[in-house]
């Protein structure tokens, strides 16, 4: 397996597999680090940002943009801290020891990631829906 594609999967240091699943095929041991919040605000502001999600059709980009951040933190046996960022449905994140930055939502309300506010953040492509920036 390659570099590339070892570290968009998940990695079971139990039994020494690689897969894309949430869980180890071969052990059924967790293998997505846990997500703390920096307080009940945060929470809040997930729980709502789910739910916001489903109601848009999205809950599944929320969730493998959450997943790819929980798949770092896991593979180096670390966490994700949330808070929540000033742009809407959005949140800074952190993993100690990794990265910081943003998990943004884009859409028509900052011209899909073209970096105007609210979120003044820019994407390669026009996005709609989440995107990880560090």
């Amino acid at each position: 397996m390659s570099n590339t594609e070892s570290k968009n999967k998940n990695y079971c240091s139990q039994c020494e597999t690689h897969t894309t699943e949430e869980r180890c095929l071969v052990c059924n041991k967790t293998l997505l680090a846990d997500i703390e919040f920096v307080n009940d605000m945060a929470k809040e502001h997930f729980t709502d940002t789910k739910k916001k999600a489903e109601e848009m059709g999205m809950l599944v980009n929320f969730e493998n943009q959450m997943n790819v951040l929980r798949s770092i933190a896991y593979n180096n046996k670390s966490k994700v801290v949330l808070s929540k960022d000033f742009a809407p449905l959005s949140f800074n994140f952190f993993i100690p020891g990794m990265y910081n930055g943003g998990l943004i939502f884009h859409g028509s309300h900052d011209g899909f990631g073209s970096g105007s506010a609210p979120t003044f953040a820019v994407t390669m492509n026009a996005t709609r829906g989440w995107s990880i920036h560090t």
